[in-house]
């Protein structure tokens, strides 16, 4: 209870970070994430993002309703793919 929900939401995904390097000997795995970083703040959301790209999975699949994911992802130089399916 003493948490925020960004700080549990982060702890959630070092798990299953955790969970991948037992279950796998590499990473040639996908990854799907739905709305994972939502409660993040932006500083969390930027280095989770970093993490991500460093892990080097296989393919990362990530699922948001927000923009701030794609703003970073740009700032940074990294190289994605962005589908859009609802755009407003």
């Amino acid at each position: 209870d003493i948490l925020s929900n960004g700080a549990k939401d982060q702890l959630y995904l070092s798990l299953r970070f955790s969970f991948i390097n037992m279950l796998f000997k590499n990473k040639e795995v996908p990854i799907f994430l739905d709305d994972a970083f939502v409660q993040y703040d932006d500083d969390r959301r930027k280095k989770a993002l970093e993490l991500l790209f460093n892990e080097e999975f296989a393919q990362v699949l990530l699922f948001t309703c927000q923009e701030i994911e794609q703003k970073i992802l740009d700032d940074n130089l990294y190289e994605y793919n962005c589908v859009i399916l609802n755009q407003k």
